[in-house]
């Protein structure tokens, strides 16, 4: 039988070495795969910066204020101390007779004021109705009732073109609702009147109507009409 002759050293040394280096790279495979029970983690993303959304104003709802009773107005508010006075004809709750000298030109002052006649060779403009009552009131009211308004001109020129008569009567005086006592120096006077407007070939028309006045005395003691409260 033949005899197989014996490995050399040299193949021995190399079989081993290349057994070692399988090892080391079996190991390194098996150190970075990764773990069956573990998933793979991901890069997380940075979050982006959130802006908060910008917030709504919405303005107070307007306080609506009450009166105390159910459909009773809240009272108006005016900028001057003047009383609150009868607005309307006839509106005296409480009538209290003025005294006989502050009546007696309060009801020369309204039935000058708001007569006129506007027949040929009579009136020639609105205004002197004002000039005639300019004898019962003060300078500056005067100079207020001549001021000439865009309504005063259409009146007039209706009354002229009817050839008509103006007259008011007065039907009633007092003290109004809400002002305070007539003094020695100082009034207030409510005048209920009725105009009646007579053209020249038509039938006469009449209204009621009111003006509250204000008189106070002149240096001489005479009452004077100072001002036309609400007018």
């Amino acid at each position: 039988m033949p005899v197989r002759p014996a490995p050399s050293r040299s193949s021995t040394t190399a079989l081993f070495a290349a057994s070692a280096v399988l090892a080391c790279t079996g190991l390194a495979l098996i150190a970075l795969k990764p773990s069956a029970h573990r998933p793979p983690t991901r890069p997380v993303a940075a979050a982006a910066p959130t802006t908060p959304a910008p917030r709504s104003y919405r303005s107070p709802a307007p306080v609506v204020r009450q009166s105390t009773a159910p459909g009773t107005p809240a009272p108006a508010t005016t900028a001057s101390a003047a009383p609150s006075l009868a607005p309307v004809p006839g509106a005296f709750a409480t009538p209290v007779p003025l005294p006989a000298p502050i009546a007696a030109v309060a009801v020369a002052f309204t039935q000058a004021w708001n007569d006129h006649d506007a027949r040929p060779g009579h009136d020639t403009s609105f205004n002197q109705a004002a000039q005639r009552a300019a004898v019962y009131c003060t300078p500056s009211l005067t100079a207020q009732l001549s001021t000439s308004s865009a309504g005063a001109w259409r009146q007039w020129s209706q009354w002229t073109a009817a050839k008509a008569q103006v007259v008011a009567q007065i039907t009633r005086t007092a003290v109004p609702d809400g002002a305070p006592t007539p003094t020695a120096r100082s009034a207030y006077a409510a005048v209920l009147y009725r105009v009646t407007v007579t053209p020249a070939g038509g039938t006469p028309t009449s209204t009621d109507q009111t003006v509250v006045l204000q008189l106070q005395t002149d240096t001489a003691g005479h009452w004077r009409v100072v001002a036309l409260p609400g007018a």
